[in-house]
């Protein structure tokens, strides 16, 4: 497989690497911020999904050539470097080291476009080339640097929260008891003084007629008195009358 373009691709592309260097001031440009040439953004999207290579697979970088990019073919390496006097490739042990030295490539031309505006595109990739070491400084003094998308295997592991469900529930299925039984308390304390009042009630009741009838003197008048009120002259005569009779 193979992500590269023409070098005359890459001569396009500084201009966009300058706006980025100029937005980024003294920090580290972002790559990932404007166009960028489509092979470019496949290899980062392979990386980002599946950064390891398959077992005897070599990964060679091409800063300058014909062709500029990541290869893991020989012969579009040897293509690339055919004819080229200022040709330079090395070799990496992965995709995620390719990504990371390709990267730290493309940021030193950045550098050196923002520095250096009076040299034309040919003189800025020129002047990068005699700024990298050899491989295996260059593999020594560069960093591995993940895609920013990429998931978090190498992130530490998240400590676990340990919820305890058993005791929440306990203390919640004790506060609904107790007040279950606060309210069952409340009921039967409810219900006695209720059956309390209706008995008291209920005895006044029956005893009130006896002490009123035990009271009283039951007599003709008094009956007389409460049947007919006070017009009682007429009682009298119906009496005095009745006596005549007998």
């Amino acid at each position: 497989m193979h992500w590269t373009v023409p070098l005359m691709n890459l001569y396009c592309y500084l201009p966009h690497l300058l706006m980025a260097q100029i937005k980024a001031g003294d920090g580290v440009v972002n790559l990932d911020e404007g166009p960028q040439p489509y092979a470019f953004m496949a290899f980062y999207d392979r990386v980002r999904d599946r950064p390891a290579r398959a077992r005897g697979e070599r990964v060679y970088i091409i800063f300058v050539g014909s062709v500029v990019g990541i290869t893991t073919e020989q012969h579009t390496r040897e293509a690339a470097m055919w004819g080229c006097p200022d040709a330079y490739s090395i070799r990496t042990p992965s995709l995620i080291r390719a990504y990371s030295i390709w990267r730290h490539w493309l940021r030193l031309l950045a550098k050196l476009v923002y520095q250096h505006p009076e040299l034309d595109d040919a003189g800025l990739v020129r002047l990068g080339r005699q700024s990298l070491p050899a491989a295996n400084v260059l593999e020594e003094s560069v960093e591995t640097e993940f895609h920013p998308e990429a998931p978090p295997m190498f992130a530490p592991p998240q400590e676990e929260v340990c919820i305890d469900v058993e005791e929440d529930v306990e203390e919640d299925v004790e506060e609904d008891v107790e007040e279950d039984v606060e309210e069952d308390v409340e009921d039967d304390i409810g219900e006695d003084v209720e059956d309390d009042l209706s008995n008291d009630l209920s005895n006044d009741l029956s005893k009130q007629p006896s002490n009123d009838l035990s009271n009283e003197t039951i007599s003709g008048e008094g009956l007389v008195s409460e049947v007919f009120g006070s017009d009682t002259d007429e009682v009298e005569f119906m009496l005095v009358e009745y006596e005549d009779e007998m």
